[in-house]
């Protein structure tokens, strides 16, 4: 039997999780690539406060790094719009956005999106046992895709 429990975090500010300082590390098999719509959509999520509920593993031997398991476009997109690696889309819908990278927004539309509130709900596997993490998080990775 896996011993794990889930325990749900309090909200998160969008800056403890996407800051250039903070690793993301999103525990998939295949590299995750965005788009345009993926960016416009977490963005979009932020500014207006309808971010969904993501799923994270706190990893004990990543020195405590957010392992995010459900949630990984999202993240992934809002990151790479963070740390200037793309810029809004042209045609978005947030028309003070269109085309400007994080770093050129206006000091306002930066705080509101540094201060938006992501929910994290961590799913904690407490054994040492590699094997059994790894049972853990096939286990997992079934659960979040019902």
């Amino acid at each position: 039997m896996l011993d794990f429990f889930r325990t749900q975090s309090p909200q998160y500010q969008a800056s403890e999780i996407l800051s250039k300082d903070n690793q993301v590390v999103l525990h998939s098999k295949v590299s995750i690539v965005t788009n345009a719509k993926d960016v416009e959509t977490a963005i979009n999520a932020l500014y207006f406060g309808l971010v969904p509920m993501l799923y994270a593993e706190q990893s004990v031997a990543l020195n405590g790094t957010l392992v995010f398991l459900k949630g990984k476009v999202f993240i992934q997109a809002a990151h790479e719009f963070y740390s200037n690696q793309v810029s809004y889309p042209n045609d978005g819908m947030l028309t003070e956005f269109r085309g400007q990278y994080f770093s050129e927004l206006p000091h306002r539309y930066k705080r509101k999106l540094l201060e938006a509130e992501i929910p994290v709900t961590y799913l904690v596997c407490s054994s040492a046992n590699d094997g059994k993490v790894d049972s853990f998080r096939k286990l997992i990775d079934q659960l979040l895709d019902v």
